[in-house]
């Protein structure tokens, strides 16, 4: 039952990582 949430979690992170990465490059 909580596979569903941790994987919005997931998701999540990885959205927050990729926009994180992006400002960085584009800093760089």
């Amino acid at each position: 039952r909580g596979f569903r949430n941790l994987e919005n979690y997931r998701l999540r992170m990885l959205l927050i990582a990729g926009g994180l990465d992006a400002s960085t490059h584009t800093q760089l």
